[in-house]
This record gives C-alpha cells, sequence and structure tokens, in this order.
C-alpha cells in the first residue's frame, strides 16, 4: 500500500511538471511572465475602491497561472478574471465570451501594468465605471469550480488596501 502512495506521488508530480513545461512563458519587458491577473478599480467620489478577492485568508485579484490556450498575459488574465467571477463581472447573464470581450474593452480603454518578479506575475489594473458599484455582489457566487475541486471565496469592494500580510504573495509590493 504504502509503495502505492509513493508511486502515485511519483506520477503526479512528473505529470505536474510535464504541465509546467507545456504552459507557456511570455515575457513583459524582457522579464518572463508564468502568471497574470487583474485588478478592478473605480472611484466613488474621492476613494479608489479595488475589486478583491478573499480566499485561504488572503486578499487576492482575479488571476492564476498561463494556460495552453493563452496567446498573451493579458489573455491569461481575463480568462482567469471571467472564471473566478463566473463570468459575471459586468452582468450575471454573461457567457464567457461576452464576460471576456467586455474585460477586453475595458482593458484596452484604461490600463496599466505592474510585474512582480518574484513570482513573474503582471498585474494589470482596469479601470471600470463607478455604475458597477451599484451592482449585486451575490452575482459572483461563494464558490469556484477548478480542476482541483471547489475553492471557497468571498469578493468586496475595499478602499482601503490589506496589510502586507493579508495579500496574497504575487500582489506583495505591487501599488494596488
Amino acid at each position: 500500500m504504502t509503495i502505492k502512495a509513493t508511486q502515485n506521488i511519483k506520477m503526479s508530480r512528473s505529470l505536474e511538471q510535464m504541465v509546467k513545461e507545456v504552459r507557456p512563458t511570455f515575457f513583459y519587458e524582457g522579464m518572463p511572465v508564468r502568471a497574470a491577473g487583474i485588478l478592478l478599480w473605480t472611484q466613488d467620489g474621492n476613494k479608489t475602491l479595488r475589486l478583491l478577492n478573499k480566499c485561504n485568508r488572503k486578499f487576492e485579484d482575479l488571476g492564476g497561472k498561463t494556460d495552453v490556450g493563452d496567446t498573451t498575459p493579458l489573455d491569461t488574465a481575463i480568462r482567469e478574471a471571467c472564471e473566478e467571477t463566473n463570468n459575471s463581472i459586468f452582468s450575471n447573464k454573461h457567457t464567457f465570451k461576452e464576460c471576456a470581450a467586455m474585460l477586453y474593452e475595458h482593458a484596452v480603454d484604461g490600463m496599466d501594468a505592474q510585474y512582480n518578479d518574484r513570482s513573474k506575475y503582471l498585474l494589470f489594473r482596469v479601470y471600470v465605471h463607478p455604475s458597477i458599484l451599484s451592482m449585486d455582489m451575490r452575482r459572483f457566487g461563494r464558490t469556484e469550480k477548478t480542476e482541483w475541486g471547489v475553492l471557497q471565496h468571498y469578493f468586496q469592494w475595499r478602499w482601503t488596501v490589506p496589510f502586507h500580510n493579508q495579500l496574497h504573495p504575487r500582489l506583495r509590493g505591487l501599488e494596488i
């Protein structure tokens, strides 16, 4: 029984290594990008609000690792943002394609990018109109189905930036 478990672990590690080799590496200003995300932000009067996801007791943006189907870091960021919000950033009735198209429009119209060299992470800060604040937050749901199971999450618009140790490591050192 112990031998089988060890063999499974070895197979799992080699599969993980194979996936790592297949995932694309992009480049931003000459630096490797292995993951990307989007931080949506808006203004409410004189306050800047950011959409953050609280997952596993850390605040994070909408993002994750590059995937075989991605052709740019922005593709990665948009795909991850749509997946993590159940395609409901702008409407709870959007399909993945509709969510991605609207997010791309917003990204092209007003975004800036920051790179975290420790995690090879590219963050796109994307401005959205303040009317998004009046939308029901329940549209995001409380879970995300992933390839390794169901993740619990909770979205909120925050005007204060969480403390360093409350942020996901990929956001530490970036101006969010």
